[in-house]
């Protein structure tokens, strides 16, 4: 903290030690082959990974003798020294002050755009599709969209018909860029952006990607993750093109429902559910953007959904993307959510008790605040069987520990939802309540102590929140306990 010693102090070893390291570090940069496996730890991957981090210890220092590698190697005939100029360069942009690179990054950028479409080393494109995307991310406020916008978007855009390599780092590329340049909060909406008139562009070209049959360098979850980011950050006039976007998953959805009697093998049925989860992440950005789009098609949402649920078995992946899709709907919905209540309390109750499968009972806990939120007073008569489900996973010794904060958290939720009518599982809960308090932890154990001081976080919150829901009460239920 401000005004604190620090508890490492630096003695500048790696400033003084950078003319012996740094050369050596360059030139293992270009140490690689076409043949090189893209899941191997090499040497020039190493490297890089070393000259990142020499660049956010040293800063300003490594700017200096590093450009002159860049501007020598980028022209080379061989693609290798082209290939370690371009990742020698997006290798310092996170270190230095952005004044110092900021000359460099304007200079540079247009080289760039250039080498993403011109350079016929795929291996060079794929390093300028990732120095791209840092730049997006780290710098982007020395990009001046009227001049670059639209030829960078287009160059990562050609980078999505190459091979899968080039399209993961494109489709990453372009989520920098998206997530910088828009960055409205969910379900804000701004009445355009600088890449509203690139839109269609991109939904047209992120779309065929996205449905491929495999995910070869997960390229096929990374443009879902794209459009994903494109949908959360659209402006005003670009929701007439998240509209069709979100139709068509919809109706890929229904097409993959309908096609499990014909799954072979656990490729396909992993192949799948990978489809199925990321279909999920979209509907989920959509629904936050624009709650009102999706009203119309809830009950179709909730279909498709409550299908996956009940034909997915025990792949968790699935089960938890598709308990995080009913609760947005939920807690965006506000109202009308009620009427699923009959049909998706049997998966929530089972999901509750899925203590061997931790993730997905975290993700039913969470669905069970934001239902909580949504429905109110209307969850009054299943709440014994969900209060039943939350106490059992704090005296389960076998549940995962970091579920049981939020399974508390969700108590005071439903205690609040439901008002008075929690009075009858008052002393329950804070017998519970209490034996949860009492967790301690050795003072050496970090990860024990954090665990409990969420442990009493959650427990003075969902007191707070019981005390809210039976303030007409109070007097009498405090009188009692």
């Amino acid at each position: 903290m401000y005004g604190e010693t620090p508890a490492i102090e630096s003695k500048g070893f790696a400033k003084m030690a950078l003319p012996e390291i740094l050369p050596t570090l360059l030139g293992l940069l270009s140490d690689q082959n076409e043949d090189d496996d893209e899941d191997d730890w090499t040497k020039s991957m190493a490297a890089a990974s070393c000259l990142e981090l020499l660049a956010r210890n040293v800063g300003d220092a490594i700017v200096q003798p590093v450009v002159p590698f860049v501007e020598q190697g980028i022209s080379q005939s061989d693609w290798q020294h082209r290939e370690a100029a371009v990742m020698a360069f997006g290798s310092i942009i996170d270190g230095p002050e952005p004044s110092t690179l900021a000359p460099l990054v304007t200079q540079a950028f247009g080289a760039l755009i250039n080498m993403m479409t011109s350079d016929p080393s795929p291996q060079v494109r794929d390093t300028v599709a990732w120095t791209l995307g840092r730049i997006c991310e780290i710098m982007l406020e020395t990009i001046d969209p009227s001049i670059h916008i639209e030829n960078l978007v287009g160059a990562l855009l050609s980078g999505l018909n190459t091979t899968p390599r080039i399209a993961t780092s494109c489709c990453h590329a372009l989520t920098q860029l998206v997530n910088q340049i828009n960055m409205p909060h969910a379900g804000d909406v701004i009445p355009t952006s600088p890449l509203s008139p690139l839109y269609p562009n991109v939904f047209q070209a992120l779309m065929p990607l996205s449905e491929k049959g495999t995910n070869e360098s997960s390229s096929r979850t990374a443009a879902y993750n794209t459009i994903s980011a494109f949908i959360a950050s659209s402006a005003q006039d670009t929701l007439g093109l998240v509209q069709e976007v979100f139709l068509a998953m919809l109706a890929r959805q229904e097409a993959l429902i309908g096609m499990q009697s014909q799954l072979v093998g656990s490729d396909d049925r992993q192949n799948w559910n990978d489809m199925q989860v990321n279909i999920c992440v979209v509907i989920q950005s959509v629904i936050l953007k624009s709650p009102e789009m999706v009203s119309a098609h809830s009950d179709r949402i909730m279909t498709n959904v409550l299908q996956i649920i009940s034909s997915s078995g025990k792949q968790s992946g699935v089960l938890e993307d598709a308990f995080a899709t009913v609760g947005t709907l939920a807690r965006e919905s506000k109202s009308g959510f009620d009427k699923y209540l009959d049909a998706f309390n049997p998966f929530l109750l089972q999901a509750l008790n899925s203590y061997e499968d931790w993730q997905v009972c975290q993700a039913a806990v969470y669905v069970v605040s934001d239902i909580a939120s949504a429905v109110g007073p209307q969850w009054t008569g299943q709440a014994e069987q969900i209060m039943v489900g939350l106490i059992e996973i704090l005296r389960s010794p076998v549940i995962h520990r970091s579920v049981k904060p939020n399974a508390i958290t969700a108590i005071g939720d439903l205690a609040l939802a439901i008002g008075p009518a929690f009075v009858p599982y008052l002393q329950g809960t804070m017998d519970i309540l209490s034996q949860a308090g009492s967790t301690t932890a050795p003072a050496d154990d970090i990860a024990m102590l954090d665990f409990v001081w969420q442990m009493r976080e959650a427990i003075v919150d969902t007191f707070t929140s019981i005390l809210s829901g039976i303030k007409d009460q109070q007097r009498e239920c405090i009188g009692e306990l």
